[in-house]
Parts: structure tokens; C-alpha cells; sequence
């Protein structure tokens, strides 16, 4: 990451606020808390202005200065749940099973839910431990009942509410 850093200044536990160099890891060695991003937001207002945003194309690559790789990507320009779909058919047709595990955060993780759902070939998400640091976001997350299953909502849309006082209370800066 370091490479790239840019607008990244170190990586902090969000339960206690020690801070971390940009390498990759993602919890606290302390608390075990989740590792936010520590950004230079007065560079980023005086470079990444909304029109210049959007000159960029509709992919998450509009905002590759804010993420967290070491150079420019090579593959995955085109991201979204598709790319699941095919590589999980493409396994189906060599006999395989397609696992997947937590996306990293609380909506990716209903996202890929549903996407499991849809797969015949898929038996499991594994749930990374300890789970606190990709649970934050939305009101109800993803919980594994008794016997190890975990259900996608029957609510509209992903199904999911997203927890608009808690964004709020953990935003640290707005962009104009």
C-alpha cells in the first residue's frame, strides 16, 4: 500500500485509536477492533473535486486513490457480483463447489449472501473471525442461528436497512 498511498496516511483501530502503518492487516493486534483508513482529507477536497469525479467511469477504480493497492489494478476493472456468477458456473462445469467468505463489510456480506443463494454450487459463506471488525453499517446484520445457517432477509430490495445515525456518527469528514 505504501507505494500508493497518496491520500492515506496509516490505518486505525476504530475501538481504541492506536495506529497502524499502511500494510495489509486488518484488525487491531490489541482489541482486536477493525482497521479504518486514515485519510489527508484536506489533499483529497483540493484534488478530488466532484467534477472531476464525475469525468471518471461508473466503477469502483473512479475512487483508486482512496483504495487500498499498492499500483494500478491489472484485472477486476469491471467489479460487481457477475464476475461471482461466472466463476462459480465455471466451476460447476469441472464438478467443483464455489465457497466464498465475507465480503468485508455488512452490506457486501447480504450482497454475497444472496448471490450464495442462487449458486447450486455453493455450500457455505465463511464468516472470518472475530466478525466484529466486518459488522457496521446496517441495523440488522447476518447471524448464523443454532445449527450453523446463516438467511438472507425476505425484505425489499438486498434487504437490508442501512444505519444512517451510525454512518453519520462514524464519518470523519465530508467531501464538497
Amino acid at each position: 500500500m505504501s507505494k500508493s498511498a497518496g491520500f492515506m496516511r496509516a490505518l486505525k483501530c476504530r475501538e481504541c485509536g492506536r495506529e497502524y502503518p499502511l500494510e495489509a492487516t486488518h484488525v487491531c493486534e490489541f482489541d482486536f477492533g477493525p482497521l479504518e483508513v486514515v485519510y489527508d482529507y484536506d489533499k483529497i477536497r483540493k484534488s478530488m473535486t466532484k467534477a472531476a469525479m464525475a469525468k471518471r467511469p461508473e466503477t469502483m477504480w473512479r475512487f483508486r486513490e482512496l483504495l487500498p493497492v499498492a499500483k494500478e489494478p491489472t484485472v477486476g476493472l469491471e467489479v460487481g457480483f457477475t464476475p461471482l456468477i461466472k466463476a462459480a458456473h465455471m466451476a460447476e462445469a469441472f464438478h467443483l463447489n464455489f465457497e466464498m467468505h465475507h465480503g468485508g463489510n455488512s452490506l457486501n456480506n447480504i450482497a454475497q449472501l444472496h448471490v450464495i443463494m442462487a449458486m447450486k454450487n455453493c455450500e457455505f459463506l465463511e464468516v472470518l473471525l472475530p466478525d466484529v471488525a466486518q459488522k457496521y453499517g446496517i441495523s440488522e446484520d447476518i447471524e448464523v442461528d443454532s445449527n450453523g445457517m446463516a438467511h438472507a432477509s425476505d425484505k425489499v430490495g438486498i434487504g437490508a436497512e442501512i444505519d444512517f445515525a451510525m454512518i453519520e456518527k462514524m464519518k470523519a469528514a465530508e467531501l464538497s
